[in-house]
């Protein structure tokens, strides 16, 4: 399990909403309690694998949107001396 996660108070209170239907779902649907447990063990560990994966997507997408806009400001930045050389030329 992602350690970060741990740290994530909305994991934690989407766990407590989401135990208790797994948990009904189970009892439904298995024939005992430790088929019941296995199945709740297994979504948790689904649902970490899903959260973890969306933590990971949203910080590499505005790492990404900090790296384009850094560059675009360097960009912008160095036409600007070159424009303001080309003016002391002149």
């Amino acid at each position: 399990m992602n350690y970060s996660l741990l740290e994530d108070e909305n994991y934690f209170n989407d766990l407590k909403q989401k135990v208790p239907e797994w948990k009904a779902e189970g009892e439904r649907m298995l024939p005992n309690k430790r088929s019941v447990w296995d199945w709740i063990k297994y979504n948790i560990r689904a649902h970490a694998i899903l959260q973890t994966y969306k933590k990971v997507t949203s910080r590499r997408f505005h790492n990404n949107r900090a790296i384009e806009y850094s560059v675009g400001t360097k960009t912008l930045l160095s036409g600007s001396v070159q424009n303001q050389d080309r003016g002391r030329r002149d």
